[in-house]
């Protein structure tokens, strides 16, 4: 996919990707995507090119293949899904599809097993025979059957969040219908923060009938001034729709449409955190969650999103140098993205006693990495 030709990614609680433009970070964080898609998207193949791109933009160049694999780990089971799509010019077919339980001291127990168009579910409580699917269906979305460790697979895949960077846009740049997370919203429940956070306002009306709004108030204070007094929701005067607006003390009400870019990339990213999902999500990544934040935020961010990764996986891409200062162990979260002899992605974990010796000397590993030591903390491994 992309820059990467073959990697495989252990996460830690969180894992933060590092590197050069063009090493793959935000590659990694859109196979989070489709896996995403995998999931909850259907038709599975006609979604993934329409906002993918085709072979020739998704796959890395000369690729007949791309191939997606995920393990899940839990208390009570290790599962496995691998879904592997052919390169057929300008489009993508789907070759292989499987489902397994992973147990130790014995062999995989397929779950569910798809060649081309024929798959079958082996699972003592699903169905019997080989099926039929069409060519860009996944078997996992496609068909309704009572195998509860394949189901926990889908589900796990679909509860993944991706967010990239907010669309906080200055209104003067934007047109009505591009107005993003300062745009009203109509009200309507929710699951999740949206991409871009374009609703917004319907999170904070969530957020604001949670038990623990009181704490999420008080981190917002603590985070944007003790001058704001409430977060509110006001209703647009033509009704059904809702806005978001801060109530400042001796100011007033300051609606999304005049809130700077960092208040907004901040009240999203508090929103993300807070948020009480019907399914919480198995992972949550971000790419360049930082941006737009003052380097103390960030620092502040980093910590909350330390707390909340100690109920989910949390994947982060990042240039921060700050966000990178702040980690609690660096040595175990950190991961390099370096481009190999092949130009391919490759991902690097730190020396930990290496860093630890000069961290004596320095801040943190953004410090380290911006007086030109990165290297001697990543050495060149094969990939982890």
């Amino acid at each position: 996919m992309r820059s990467i030709d073959d990697l495989v990614l252990d996460l830690a609680d969180p894992t933060v990707l590092i590197g050069v433009n063009g090493a793959g970070k935000s590659t990694i964080i859109e196979a989070c995507e489709l896996l995403r898609k995998v999931g909850s998207e259907r038709p599975f193949v006609s979604k993934l090119l329409d906002v993918h791109g085709g072979p020739s933009v998704l796959l890395r160049h000369g690729a007949k293949k791309l191939q997606l694999a995920v393990t899940l780990r839990s208390d009570r089971a290790e599962l496995r899904y691998e879904l592997t799509l052919r390169n057929q010019g300008a489009w993508l077919t789907i070759e292989h599809e499987a489902a397994y339980i992973l147990q130790a001291n014995q062999l995989p127990r397929v779950l569910l097993e798809r060649r081309g168009s024929q798959y079958t579910l082996p699972h003592p409580d699903a169905r019997t025979g080989p099926q039929t699917i069409a060519d860009d269906e996944v078997v996992l979305t496609a068909v309704a059957f009572q195998a509860p460790e394949v189901e926990a697979i889908r589900a796990a895949l679909a509860s993944i969040e991706v967010h990239c960077a907010p669309d906080t846009r200055p209104a003067w740049t934007s047109s009505a219908s591009e107005l993003g997370m300062r745009s009203s919203n109509v009200i309507r429940p929710i699951t999740r923060v949206e991409p871009g956070g374009r609703n917004l306002p319907n999170v904070y009306h969530a957020l604001r009938d949670q038990a623990d709004w009181p704490e999420t108030l008080a981190r917002i204070q603590l985070a944007l001034g003790d001058r704001i007094e409430a977060i509110t929701t006001p209703v647009d005067p033509s009704g059904g729709r809702i806005g978001l607006a801060l109530r400042i003390t001796g100011v007033g009400e300051i609606a999304s449409f005049a809130m700077s870019e960092g208040q907004l990339a901040y009240l999203a990213l508090v929103g993300i955190l807070r948020l009480k999902r019907p399914t919480p999500p198995s992972l949550v990544a971000f790419d360049e969650p930082d941006l737009h934040l003052h380097p103390g935020l960030v620092r502040r961010m980093t910590a909350d999103l330390e707390i909340f990764a100690r109920q989910t996986s949390v994947l982060i891409a990042t240039q921060s140098d700050a966000l990178l200062d702040a980690l609690e162990d660096p040595a175990r979260c950190a991961v390099l993205c370096d481009l190999d002899d092949r130009s391919a992605t490759r991902c690097l974990r730190p020396d930990a006693g290496e860093l630890q010796h000069w961290l004596e000397r320095y801040r943190g590993l953004g410090e380290l990495r911006g007086a030109g030591y990165e290297e001697l903390v990543f050495p060149a491994l094969e990939p982890q």
